[in-house]
């Protein structure tokens, strides 16, 4: 019984291990999105069907969707450039918050172009999913190289331990199996 109780967890982490893993990340991002562009269509049925005109609730759709896609990215989908250190771990999370927020103001203007642009032609939902589509290209670069960069100064100690060093404080980051690739 112990030595299938072992087998398990050794499943279990070899599963985290890839799940986790800097080359599963692409997987992670389309889950996020995915599940975010979800919520989005479900919302805007909704809102559609409440009686919101088609433009405004794609907008609102859009932004309560980037609420969940800013919380799964930060916890799942970069969840290995994460610092461990409470205090900085806060700060980080409402430092990345902002940026987030910036940087879909560009994918929020180009999902609702591509929906304002299609919708005459196709039905909104499709709409919507398309803005979503052409968004979500540019939304994983953003992500990726503003929002929840690796840093510069990110270096490897001894011990396969991976720590980034930011506002002069020195913090372990979360889950680290391999050295992470800039970018990816």
């Amino acid at each position: 019984m112990l030595h299938t109780a072992s087998r398990v967890q050794q499943w279990l982490q070899s599963f985290n291990d890839i799940l986790f893993s800097r080359a599963a990340r692409p997987l992670r991002f389309i889950c996020t999105g995915g599940l975010a562009g979800v919520i989005q269509l479900g919302l805007l049925d909704l809102l559609i069907k409440a009686g919101w005109e088609t433009a405004l609730a794609n907008i609102v759709a859009f932004l309560f969707s980037a609420q969940v896609n800013f919380l799964l990215s930060f916890f799942f989908t970069w969840r290995d450039r994460q610092p461990t250190a409470d205090a900085v771990a806060r700060q980080v999370f409402w430092s990345r918050w902002l940026r987030f927020h910036s940087s879909i103001l560009l994918t929020a203007l180009l999902n609702q172009g591509v929906f304002l642009l299609t919708r005459a032609f196709i039905p909104a939902l499709l709409a919507s999913a398309l803005g979503i589509c052409v968004a979500s290209l540019v939304n994983f670069f953003t992500m990726n190289t503003l929002v929840f960069r690796k840093k510069q100064n990110q270096r490897i100690v001894p011990g396969q331990q991976l720590y980034l060093v930011e506002d002069k404080q020195e913090m372990k980051v979360a889950h680290e199996k391999q050295p992470e690739e800039e970018n990816v």
